[in-house]
C-alpha cells in the first residue's frame, strides 16, 4: 500500500501519516447497514490507502473497540519505525481527517450540536432555535482563535469530562498525536459542504429565521442559475464539474460547492446580491483562495492575513445573518489558518481523495451478502495484499509497508 511508490523517493527519510476514518451506508440496504473504513496516506503523496474495514447493522457501541487494533499497531510503528532494505524508516501519525460526526464519534465527544462542541476552544455555544456558536465582539473572535484554546495535554488527561469529552478515547495512547491540535479542521466539510452551503441555502430562504434583506428574489435566483449555465460552456477542462443551477444545491457535490466559493461565487453573485452579504462573501472567497495557494502560504504574512479575512468574515456573518445561523462550521473556520500553518495548503490535508477511495470500496461490493469478504478478495487479486478477516472486520495496516 504505502510500498514502493513512497520509497521511490530516494531523498525520503520520514513517513508522516494522515488517517481518515469515515463511515458509509451501503447502498440499497438499510441506511444503518455500512461500512466503517480506516484510511491512511503520507503527507507527501496522494494515494490512499485502506487500513481496516468494519461492517454491521450499525455502529460499534464502543468506538474503541473500532479502532483498537489499528492503535497498538500504529504505537509499535511509532515507536520502532519501519526497516526496509536494512533500513529503519521513522513513522509518524502527523494527524486525523475526521467529518463532525466521525470525529465526534471516534474521540468520543460531544456531537457537533453540543454546546460545547468545539474540537479547538472552549466556546461555549447558545441555543437560538438550535446550538449556535456566536461571539459577542473581535476581541472575542480573536480570543477563540487565539488564547481560549483546549490543548492536547488535558484531552489525554480526560480534562474536559464536564463538559466535552464523553470517554475517554484510546488513540491518547499513540505518541506524537496530539487530539487537539492534531485533528484538523477539513475544507472539504467545513468550508465547501459546511459554510458554503449554508450561505447559499440562506440567500434561497430556505433556512434562516432572522433579517430577510439578504434573500435573492426569484428573479435574481434565475438570473444567478442562468449565469453559473453559461460558464459551463466556456471553463476549461481542468474543472470535472461544472455547476448547475444554484437552485440544484440539493445534488452539488463537494467539489461544485468549492468552485462556486474559489471561482464563479464572486462573479456570478456581483450587483445581484445585497451589499453587505456580497462583501461578507467576498472576506471567504479571499481567505480560502490565500490557504489553498501553495504559493501564498510561502509568505507567513499572508497566512495571518487570511486568518484575519475569516475572524471578519464570522463578525459580519454575525451582523448579516444573525447570531441563529452561526454554525458550528462557520465557527470551525477560525481554526483551519492553523492547520494549514502545521500541514500546509487546503489540498495538503483534504478528505477529497480518502472519499473518492470510499467510493471505490463500495464499488468493490456487488451484492448484500458477505461484504467484507467481497472487499477483501477484490483488492487482493491485482496487489497480493494480506488481509487478517473476522465476522465484524478486516484488518491490514501490518501490509501497510510491504514492498
Amino acid at each position: 500500500m504505502v510500498m514502493q511508490g513512497l520509497f521511490s523517493d530516494k531523498n525520503f527519510r520520514h513517513l508522516k501519516l494522515l488517517i481518515n476514518i469515515d463511515r458509509a451506508p451501503l447502498v440499497g440496504q438499510s441506511s444503518e447497514n455500512g461500512l466503517w473504513a480506516i484510511f491512511c496516506t503520507d503527507i507527501s503523496q496522494k494515494n490512499v490507502h485502506l487500513i481496516g474495514v468494519y461492517c454491521g447493522t450499525k455502529k460499534p457501541t464502543n468506538p474503541n473497540d473500532l479502532v483498537e487494533q489499528f492503535t497498538n499497531e500504529a504505537i509499535e510503528l511509532v515507536n520502532n519505525g519501519f526497516m526496509l532494505n536494512d533500513k529503519i524508516f521513522p513513522v509518524n501519525i502527523f494527524g486525523l481527517i475526521l467529518d463532525a460526526p466521525a470525529k465526534a464519534f471516534i474521540l468520543s465527544t460531544k456531537y457537533h450540536s453540543g454546546y460545547h462542541s468545539c474540537p479547538k476552544c472552549l466556546i461555549d455555544g447558545s441555543y437560538i432555535h438550535s446550538v449556535c456558536f456566536p461571539a459577542s465582539n473581535s476581541y472575542m473572535i480573536k480570543n477563540y482563535c487565539h488564547n481560549l484554546l483546549r490543548s492536547d495535554e488535558e484531552f489525554k488527561n480526560f480534562a474536559y469530562c464536564d463538559d466535552y469529552q464523553k470517554s475517554e478515547s484510546i488513540l491518547t495512547k499513540i505518541p506524537n498525536l496530539g487530539l487537539v491540535t492534531g485533528v484538523l479542521i477539513d475544507a472539504m466539510h467545513a468550508a465547501y459542504i459546511g459554510v458554503t452551503k449554508l450561505l447559499i441555502r440562506l440567500w434561497l430562504g430556505d433556512k434562516g429565521r432572522a433579517n430577510k434583506k439578504y434573500k435573492l428574489s426569484a428573479e435574481q435566483i434565475t438570473l444567478v442559475g442562468s449565469k453559473l449555465e453559461d460558464f459551463k460552456h466556456t471553463l476549461q477542462n481542468d474543472f470535472n464539474r461544472r455547476c448547475r443551477s444554484i437552485t440544484e444545491w440539493k445534488n452539488w457535490k463537494a467539489t461544485k460547492f468549492r468552485h462556486f466559493l474559489l471561482y464563479l461565487g464572486l462573479i456570478v453573485l456581483k450587483g445581484i446580491l445585497e451589499d453587505d452579504a456580497y462583501k461578507n462573501f467576498l472576506l471567504l472567497h479571499l481567505s480560502m483562495i490565500i490557504l489553498a495557494s501553495p504559493k501564498l502560504l510561502k509568505d507567513m504574512d499572508n497566512v495571518l492575513y487570511a486568518e484575519n479575512l475569516i475572524m471578519e468574515f464570522n463578525r459580519t456573518f454575525q451582523k448579516t445573518y444573525g447570531l441563529s445561523n452561526v454554525s458550528y462550521n462557520v465557527h470551525c473556520l477560525i481554526h483551519i489558518a492553523k492547520d494549514v500553518i502545521k500541514y500546509g495548503a487546503l489540498e495538503s490535508f483534504s478528505a477529497f481523495p480518502f472519499e473518492n477511495y470510499l467510493s471505490s470500496i463500495k464499488k468493490l461490493i456487488r451484492k448484500g451478502e458477505k461484504p467484507l469478504q467481497q472487499i477483501a478478495r477484490r483488492l487482493q487479486r491485482p496487489t497480493k495484499k494480506i488481509f487478517f478477516c473476522s465476522m465484524n472486520a478486516i484488518h491490514i495496516f501490518p501490509c501497510i509497508f510491504q514492498r
